[in-house]
């Protein structure tokens, strides 16, 4: 039997995962943090005490979803009504970051697994997006969320930029699509690797991408219809086994690249409504706290993030999350060439923080 330290990387970042696996026979024993065998989750860790210019911090995940959560719980105890524009205005912000987050799902992935060109096209997508954030005035772009809407008036110039970007997109999305549909060295390394079944998928706790892959539908989306998501129409993508088995690592691959084009349909419709029912922002409420305690959730790019607020006012978020020992099961027997696909396929790395 051999122990070996790996590590998985997270391009145009500082950040990294250290594990350790036990191997016999080239098929995975188990799996365990590198730095604290004990620890229920694997943690990044960074290169640099002090990042301060990071890519992957400062352009790739922002806390808008965080910043939305919190909003929609503060209104939810107090009982304050969001001008639907304004609500339009912030799913908008959430989807193009659902998009970027996906978008550097599969540069993450292409890095580690060795496919050089979707590497660098999602890099250039992701940095086409972040041109489009600096046309909202607001920096971070998570502050132009707030309690009782939006902190400013949606910029006509980002309407019409982002509508030519959408257009051009989904001819490019073709690409991706051709890439996990047809590219022979992606199909054989993630389809029917690291498959977890429905079964597992309720056993283990997960949500988003991740649950959908094994083909559950369910999308905090639709199930808490928050915000303003009940009047847009949008499908709930589910792996389907098209390529190996369902809930494998081709099929988390293959949610994520449709809930991109999920997005965009969203995203259209939201901007539809902006340019018809454009207005003054109206001023926002003082209140910054709830009365009550409350529990609230979205769909971020990871999966259910919720926002627990107690009697004191205390907030505790609850990111997705997914512990060793769950690992431990998906990547028991399973070659260790496929680990790399099989952990980039899951997403470990959310909204910034590892959700091992």
């Amino acid at each position: 039997m051999k122990i070996l330290d790996r590590t998985l990387n997270f391009p145009n970042s500082h950040y990294k995962i250290h594990y350790t696996v036990q191997v016999e026979k080239d098929k995975i024993i188990s799996l365990s943090s590198c730095n604290d065998p004990d620890n229920l989750y694997l943690k990044p860790t960074s290169d640099f005490t002090q990042v301060t210019n990071d890519y992957f911090s400062e352009h790739i995940f922002s806390s808008s979803d965080r910043h939305f959560v919190h909003a929609l719980a503060i209104e939810k105890a107090n009982q304050i009504q969001v001008p639907l524009v304004e609500d339009f205005a912030r799913i908008v912000i959430t989807e193009f970051q659902r998009i970027v987050a996906h978008l550097y799902f599969f540069a993450t992935l292409a890095y580690n697994v060795g496919i050089p060109r979707l590497y660098h096209s999602s890099f250039g997508d992701i940095d086409t997006l972040h041109d489009l954030f600096r046309l909202f005035n607001s920096q971070p772009l998570s502050d132009f969320i707030q309690v009782g809407g939006i902190r400013h008036d949606f910029p006509t110039r980002a309407i019409e930029a982002i509508n030519v970007f959408i257009r051009q997109f989904s001819r490019k999305i073709k690409y991706y699509e051709n890439v996990i549909n047809t590219d022979p060295i992606f199909i054989h390394r993630s389809a029917n690797v690291g498959t977890i079944t429905p079964e597992s998928v309720t056993k283990f706790g997960l949500s988003g991408a991740n649950l959908r892959a094994s083909g559950i539908p369910n999308d905090v989306r639709k199930t808490n219809l928050y915000s303003a998501y009940h009047s847009l129409d949008f499908d709930v993508p589910t792996g389907k086994g098209l390529k190996g088995s369902v809930g494998d690592s081709w099929d988390r691959s293959y949610v994520r690249l449709k809930e991109i084009h999920e997005s965009f349909r969203i995203i259209s419709q939201a901007l539809m409504q902006i340019s018809r029912n454009q207005s003054v922002i109206a001023k926002k409420s003082e209140i910054l706290s709830a009365n009550s305690p409350i529990i609230t959730a979205v769909e971020s790019p990871g999966g259910e993030l919720i926002c627990k607020i107690d009697a004191s006012g205390s907030i505790t978020y609850v990111q997705p999350h997914l512990n060793v020992s769950a690992i431990n099961e998906i990547v028991t027997g399973q070659s260790i060439s496929d680990i790399d696909m099989i952990l980039a396929s899951l997403n470990i790395f959310t909204n910034g923080e590892a959700i091992l």
